[in-house]
Order: structure tokens, then sequence, then C-alpha cells
């Protein structure tokens, strides 16, 4: 039969302690990435999306000459696009919304 030693008596509860403690230092490290990449990867797709809409309005003017001042709602966000033309060829187009503007100028 074994014999059990008395002098290691609390060392398996301290050594799952630790563990434990560790292993919860890395889930929440791991959750606090994640939930920063997840806000970085939402700002990055509002920018997509009104870059997005930008292309699709100087394509839509392009084709059909539409108005060169818009006002436009997409999936819930409002947008306001100007593009401005010099004989026939396209300067500048620009897209802004409640919080940020983008600007394409041609030379």
């Amino acid at each position: 039969m074994l014999k059990r030693s008395l002098r290691f008596k609390g060392y398996v509860f301290a050594e799952s302690l630790i563990a434990l403690s560790m292993l919860t230092t890395v889930i929440g490290g791991l959750l606090s990435a994640n939930s920063f990449l997840f806000g970085k990867a939402t700002a990055l797709n509002e920018r997509l999306a009104m870059r997005r809409v930008l292309y699709e309005e100087v394509r839509y003017y392009e084709r059909y000459e539409g108005a060169s001042e818009q006002r436009i709602t997409r999936e819930g966000k409002h947008y306001v696009v100007m593009i401005i033309q010099n004989e026939n060829k396209l300067i500048k187009a620009e897209i802004r919304n409640e919080a940020e503007t983008f600007i394409i100028e041609l030379k």
C-alpha cells in the first residue's frame, strides 16, 4: 500500500488554485483582445460602407448625370455626396456623414 506523505498535504490544492488563476487570466486576456478587435472591425466596416456609397454614387453620376449634391440614406446612415465636375471631367468627389469626411481629388 502507498504511504501518504504529510508534508505535501495542501500542495495539490495550492497547485490547482494557481493553475485556475492562470487559466482565468489567459481567458480574460483573450476576451479583452476579442472585444477590442470587434470594435476596430465595426469602425472599419463603417468606413468601408461610406466609401462604397461614394463609389456607387460617382458611378451613377458618370452614367446618368445626376445631381452634383445628394443626400442619401443607406442602412440607417445619412450621407451627403458632392461631385464637382469641370468640362466633362470629374475633379472632386466628397462624402460626409455625421462623424467623418472622405474626399477624392483628381489632378
